[in-house]
């Protein structure tokens, strides 16, 4: 175990400090052409000299903060009322000034799961139309790159991209299609944080100390990061060389760096790589456990969309889908029983021969129509579904209503 450990401490010990000639450092998240999130409190964090004073400015608005021991500051903007109007973020402090231009203020959602919520654009249907429609300056998406780490990272390298026929076909197209018709109906900006990883597993989106802190999990994490005889004490963050089917590796890695930007909410894609009958079962308490780990790291409550695993293979007559078929219901008992959740079926809009279905738009804009009805008091809009309501006899048919 110790040959595992080694390399990692000696990329601490010797790798340099990042940004050590600035006297403020800003997570990639605050920077030019974000969206931030409107009718909530906003956090604006970064890190300097301890003891240092940060003043922020934005629309009409003054904070400061002081640096803490470890040299980490967090400034809390008021309310924001939306705004398609780019305007400055300057924050100050140290004797540096940093100007983020072109900032707007409207609705932001965190985009996570594999590869169908990390599917672009460009790869789905219509992509030429589409891609042809990207000239959406109120548009906005930072993408999270690949990354594997044990600790919580502070930033990722990536920065926010507007929306033009150049650079949407690189956007998530489940969160570029719901943004779309977000704003078709409240006509405010809209950011996305694509935050995915295609073949993933659930563990690795859901921080040690969630894992730390369950009876069913504790044990099983300890064993799979250190082996059979490896520590009995409290799980640490400090684990052996990481690999992507370690637990908590890509919260850390990709996720933690967004933490506490305020969201709206978050829509969720993932499940394929879990699909085994006995995982599945797990997945009834995964699922559960990182939406309330993640709502523990962002200190809110946000709505939570859940994208239900579309229809994958041929129809049979013996309708047996193994492991799908019951991550389905995981994801249905989810939510049933976590509030402030939704979830979008997708049976009627998979694909037999491909488990990557091109049809992103109408998964966008089922996730849209709850988030109108949940966020924004659309009554008027499906809360989640399509779901079963009732069915009859016809003649020599049944009819089925949802």
């Amino acid at each position: 175990m110790l040959s595992r450990i080694l390399p990692i401490l000696l990329c601490l010990v010797f790798s340099p400090l990042q940004n050590t000639n600035a006297a403020i450092e800003l997570p990639a998240v605050i920077g030019n052409h974000a969206v931030l999130q409107m009718d909530m409190k906003v956090p604006i964090w970064g890190k300097a000299d301890p003891g240092t004073e940060i003043t922020v400015t934005f629309a009409d608005q003054t904070v400061t903060a002081i640096t803490d021991e470890s040299g980490d500051w967090r400034a809390d903007l008021a309310p924001l009322e939306a705004s398609a109007e780019g305007r400055k973020l300057i924050i100050a402090g140290g004797g540096e000034r940093i100007v983020l231009k072109d900032i707007l203020v409207g609705v932001v959602w965190l985009c996570g799961g594999q590869s169908n919520m990390e599917w672009s654009v460009r790869e789905s249907m219509n992509p030429k139309e589409e891609m042809a429609a990207g000239d959406l300056p109120w548009l906005r998406c930072i993408n999270a790159p690949r990354r594997l780490s044990a600790t919580p990272e502070f930033t990722v390298d990536a920065r926010w991209k507007v929306s033009t026929p150049k650079t949407c076909g690189d956007f998530t197209a489940v969160g570029t299609y719901m943004a779309r018709r977000i704003h078709e109906e409240l006509g405010v900006p809209v950011g996305l944080l694509d935050v995915n990883y295609g073949g993933t597993r659930i563990e690795a989106w859901i921080d040690l100390d969630s894992f730390a802190a369950h009876p069913r999990f504790r044990g099983r994490i300890r064993e799979e990061l250190f082996g059979a005889n490896g520590p009995k004490g409290e799980l640490t963050p400090e684990m052996p060389e990481v690999q992507l089917t370690d637990p908590a590796v890509l919260f850390n890695g990709m996720t933690a760096a967004f933490v506490p930007y305020a969201i709206q909410g978050a829509i969720w894609y993932q499940g394929e790589a879990n699909d085994s009958q006995e995982e599945a079962e797990e997945y009834k308490e995964l699922l559960p456990l990182m939406i309330h780990a993640w709502r523990k790291q962002w200190d809110s409550d946000f709505a939570f969309g859940i994208v239900q695993l579309a229809a994958y293979l041929a129809v049979s007559d013996d309708p047996v889908q193994g492991g799908w078929a019951y991550i389905r219901n995981a994801q249905d008992f989810t939510h049933r029983i976590v509030s402030n959740t939704g979830m979008a079926v997708l049976t009627d809009i998979g694909d037999a021969r491909d488990i990557h279905p091109l049809n992103k738009q109408d998964v966008g804009r089922r996730l849209a129509d709850w988030a109108l009805n949940r966020c924004h008091g659309r009554s008027d809009l499906p809360e989640s579904g399509p779901f079963y309501l009732r069915s009859k006899v016809d003649g020599n048919a049944m009819v089925l209503e949802f």
